[in-house]
């Protein structure tokens, strides 16, 4: 629809003309036809005439001369109109290819031409400036064609069960975002990609436990690589708006010891992140600490994180855990101290 719209504005007086020229060719053509129409008609009722008429032969003589001279020069008339409405076809025509041809072409090497100057500028400034290594790091990140916002981890410590020995503890690590479309370009796509590393394959563990999009639960079985059932991944259509996005939910759950570690790492830019620890084990786990790798993140209550901040391909954060120390641990068995960096 806004497609439509931004069409019709950029060829207003374009398609204004041709509605112009379209309709001259129909009057003309419909003109054609009604003095056709009109000529036949005298010419029937001049025959009816001859042959009713009792006049001499040289009367009838000059009234077929003079009706012939005036039915000519009605001919004249029709051919004209006729040959004008090809005429306004022929230009209509003309128009729509040439005029439409032409515009593409041209918007076809200002685009090229744009980015001829934009590689121009980049090659004087950024790749001069940064050094080529960071200049090539940094132009693989602008050509990404999504990016998630509003990313949201809720980590979730979890009694051990099924079989998980008392010394492990179960996480559940749900990850929900909204992808949205950084192009601007319809028909593009991006793939939705998880995985599971660093884990201890105990029991059932580890494994996805949801995948969403737009509140539409999708069929793991499906999503997860033949190869590589520790990896999920899906395609998905970006919207063109770039106001609009996609939610995404993923969740997982690994074991991992009462002390330990995991690392978040990002494939495409964030803006926005939070990061919300929920233990339901104080006894097992206690300080919990969030390390951002681009910079500090706000602590504004004692279970979550927050940064503002966009994060790049590559960056990240890291989640640290260990026992419990009854000295240091508050009421929900997270240190709230804990220093982020």
């Amino acid at each position: 629809m806004k497609q439509t719209v931004s069409f019709i504005e950029d060829n207003k007086f374009l398609l204004l003309m041709l509605i112009v020229v379209f309709l001259l060719a129909v009057v003309s053509y419909l003109g054609a036809r009604w003095d056709a129409a009109t000529v036949h008609s005298k010419e029937l009722s001049f025959v009816t005439e001859l042959k009713q008429s009792n006049r001499s032969t040289e009367e009838l003589a000059t009234s077929l001369q003079v009706e012939l001279e005036a039915l000519n020069q009605r001919e004249y008339g029709v051919e004209f109109l006729h040959h004008l409405s090809l005429a306004f076809i022929i230009s209509f025509i003309t128009i729509l290819a040439v005029e439409f041809h032409t515009r593409r072409q041209l918007r076809r090497d200002l685009d090229s031409h744009l980015e001829a100057v934009k590689m121009n500028v980049w090659e004087a400034l950024g790749k001069r400036l940064l050094g080529s290594r960071i200049a090539v790091e940094l132009e693989a990140i602008m050509k990404e064609d999504a990016a998630k916002e509003d990313s949201s981890y809720v980590i979730t410590f979890k009694p051990p069960s099924d079989g998980v020995p008392d010394d492990r503890i179960v996480v559940l690590i749900e990850n929900s975002y909204k992808l949205r479309n950084l192009t601007g370009v319809s028909g593009r796509t991006h793939r939705i990609f998880s995985s599971i590393s660093n884990y201890e394959q105990i029991g059932p563990y580890p494994r996805f436990t949801s995948f969403r999009i737009n509140e539409e639960s999708q069929p793991i079985q499906n999503a997860v690589e033949s190869d590589n059932f520790r990896t999920l991944s899906k395609v998905v259509s970006l919207p063109e708006d770039g106001e609009a996005s996609i939610a995404v939910v993923v969740g997982m759950e690994i074991v991992y010891k009462t002390h330990d570690s995991e690392s978040f790492v990002t494939a495409v830019p964030v803006e926005g992140l939070r990061v919300t620890v929920v233990n339901q084990v104080p006894g097992k786990v206690g300080p919990v600490t969030v390390d951002i790798s681009s910079g500090i993140a706000e602590h504004p209550t004692d279970v979550s994180w927050v940064f503002n901040r966009a994060m790049l391909p590559g960056q990240g954060f890291s989640l640290n855990w260990r026992e419990p120390d009854s000295q240091q641990m508050g009421p929900t068995g997270i240190k709230p101290s804990a220093k982020v960096l």
